[in-house]
C-alpha cells in the first residue's frame, strides 16, 4: 500500500485541475470554452436568432439559443487555432465574416459580425417609361399576432411596381409556392403597391425561395414583358415573443 504525504496529496489535486493548495477551484487543464453571438444588422449586436455556427477544423456546429441568450456554445476544447462562420453565409443584410479564434490558456468570448452589401452607385432618376411596365419590385418576410392576440401569424409582404407612364388597369399576380392568385385593381403609373399575403409553409428556420409572377394571364399590353416575374430568397421571419393588446392587422387573402 503507497501512502501519500499532505504535500503529495496537494501536488495530486493541482494534476488533477481539483483543487489547488490553497483550497480554491480551479478548472480542468488543458480544457475551454468558446461563447458567443451572431449580429443580424450591421450595429446590432447579437440580433441574430435562427442562425448555425460552425467550428473548424473540428466540424462542430452550434444553434443560437433562442430561448435564452442567443449565444453559441462550444466546450471542452483544446488549446489551438480555430475558425468560425456562420452556416448560412449571407443574410437580407450582408454576410458574416469568418472570424479566426486562438485559445491559449482562457475561456474566448467572440461576437460574428455581418459585413454590409455595398451601397449601390447613385444613379439618375430615369425618366417614365413610354407605356405600361409592371414587375415585381419585393418580396419580405414578416412575423406578427393577428388582430386582437388571435395568434402569431407569418406572412409575405409582395410589392408589385409600374414603371411606366400610363395606368395599368386590373391584372393578376401568382406567388409559389403555395398558388397564392391576387388582382389588383389598378396600378398608377409611376406606382407602387405593396400587398400582404399570407403564407402557412414555413419551415422552422431557415430561407425560402419565392416566385413572384404578375400579369399572369396576359391581358395587359406591357412595353417590357421580360420583367414580370423575379425569383427571391427570403429568411422565414421571427415571431415576437409577445403580443400587444392593440395587435396588428390581419393580412387580406
Amino acid at each position: 500500500m503507497f501512502a501519500f504525504s499532505n504535500r503529495d496529496t496537494r501536488a495530486l489535486c493541482d494534476f488533477n485541475g481539483h483543487t489547488d493548495r490553497h483550497g480554491s477551484q480551479t478548472p480542468t487543464v488543458g480544457r475551454f470554452r468558446i461563447d458567443g453571438c451572431v449580429n443580424e444588422l450591421a450595429g446590432v449586436p447579437c440580433g441574430a436568432n435562427l442562425e448555425t455556427v460552425r467550428l473548424e477544423p473540428l466540424g462542430l456546429t452550434s444553434q443560437l439559443d433562442l430561448d435564452s441568450d442567443r449565444q453559441f456554445h462550444f466546450e471542452n476544447l483544446p488549446p489551438g487555432d480555430y475558425v468560425l462562420s456562420v452556416v448560412g453565409g449571407c443574410n437580407p443584410f450582408g454576410c458574416w465574416e469568418e472570424v479566426p479564434v486562438t485559445i491559449t490558456d482562457r475561456d474566448v468570448v467572440v461576437t460574428i459580425d455581418v459585413i454590409p452589401y455595398p451601397s449601390p452607385t447613385p444613379t439618375l432618376t430615369p425618366s417614365p417609361v413610354l407605356g405600361i411596365d409592371l414587375r415585381p419590385s419585393d418580396v419580405i418576410a414578416r412575423g406578427e399576432y393577428q388582430s386582437g392576440c388571435r395568434g402569431p401569424l407569418a406572412y409575405l409582404l409582395v410589392c408589385i411596381e409600374n414603371s411606366g407612364d400610363m395606368p395599368s388597369g386590373p391584372f393578376a399576380v401568382l406567388v409559389q409556392p403555395g398558388d397564392d392568385r391576387f388582382v389588383i385593381d389598378d396600378l398608377g403609373a409611376q406606382t407602387r403597391l405593396c400587398a400582404n399575403r399570407p403564407f402557412t409553409g414555413w419551415e422552422e428556420s431557415g430561407y425560402h425561395t419565392f416566385e413572384v409572377a404578375v400579369d399572369v394571364d396576359g391581358v395587359v399590353g406591357e412595353v417590357d414583358e421580360e420583367n414580370n416575374s423575379a425569383t427571391v430568397r427570403v429568411l422565414r421571419p421571427t415571431i415576437p415573443a409577445t403580443c400587444s393588446p392593440t395587435g396588428t392587422p390581419t393580412p387580406h387573402s
